[in-house]
């Protein structure tokens, strides 16, 4: 089996990976600096996550739409089973993005305005 070189969760600040693909035969280690959402995209995922306080490790197999949440500092190795293609989110903003209705519009509002500089936009109920 070939091993890719290991691979750290961007810092916070940042919007989630690319999808990164595994091609059958590779594996690669991934250790999250902050708490992340691994989220499969196409195919099936064979996930070792490492232990953590909470939960020993143990082989899972991931397909498409499911997650496994790491927490800062666990390491995974992946393997594509045959093959897949993955995203690495951080947990808040895995968060941010599952939340419905208004209240996830204004909080993905507010991030973007921050990034981009711009004060945040007054509430609709307080503004004149």
């Amino acid at each position: 089996m070939e091993r890719a070189r290991p691979q750290e969760l961007m810092p916070q600040s940042q919007q989630s990976r690319a999808h990164d693909h595994l091609r059958p035969g590779t594996a690669v280690t991934l250790r999250a600096r902050t708490a992340a959402q691994l989220k499969v995209h196409s195919g099936r995922l064979w996930v070792t996550p490492s232990s953590t306080a909470r939960q020993p490790s143990a082989d899972l197999v991931l397909h498409a739409g499911e997650t496994l949440m790491l927490a800062a500092g666990q390491e995974a190795v992946l393997e594509g089973w045959p093959e897949a293609r993955y995203e690495l989110v951080p947990a808040a903003a895995a968060r941010k993005a599952r939340l419905p209705g208004r209240v996830g519009a204004l909080l993905r509002a507010l991030s973007a305005s921050r990034r981009a500089g711009a004060p945040a936009p007054a509430p609709q109920c307080c503004s004149s």
